[in-house]
C-alpha cells in the first residue's frame, strides 16, 4: 500500500468537508472506495455514489481486509463514533 496508510489515524466529517478536501480512493471488486477514516488499524470507506455502501476494513499486512470477527466489528463502530463526536464537538 502506499505511504498515506502509514499516516496517523484521521475521520473525517463529511458533512462539513470542503470541496478542497484532500482524499485517499481505493478501488474494491471495480468500485471506487473514499477512505475516510483511519482508526487503530480500522479503515472506514465509502462509495460516494452511494453512501449507503460503507466498508470497514483493517489491515493485513499490507492490504486491507474484511471484518470477520463480531468484537472487532463492533469495536471499529465504537471507536468510528466517538471520533465522530469529537470531531464535531459534540463530546
Amino acid at each position: 500500500m502506499g505511504s498515506a496508510f502509514d499516516d496517523e489515524d484521521y475521520i473525517l466529517d463529511l458533512e462539513n468537508a470542503s470541496e478542497d478536501t484532500e482524499v485517499e480512493v481505493v478501488g474494491i471488486d471495480d468500485v471506487e472506495y473514499t477512505i475516510i477514516g483511519k482508526l487503530q488499524g480500522f479503515y472506514y470507506l465509502i462509495n460516494m455514489e452511494d453512501p449507503d455502501d460503507f466498508l470497514i476494513m483493517k489491515e493485513d499486512g499490507e492490504e486491507l481486509v474484511s471484518i470477520s470477527d463480531e468484537n472487532d466489528f463492533e469495536k471499529a463502530l465504537w471507536l468510528y463514533r466517538t471520533e465522530l463526536k469529537k470531531v464535531r464537538g459534540e463530546e
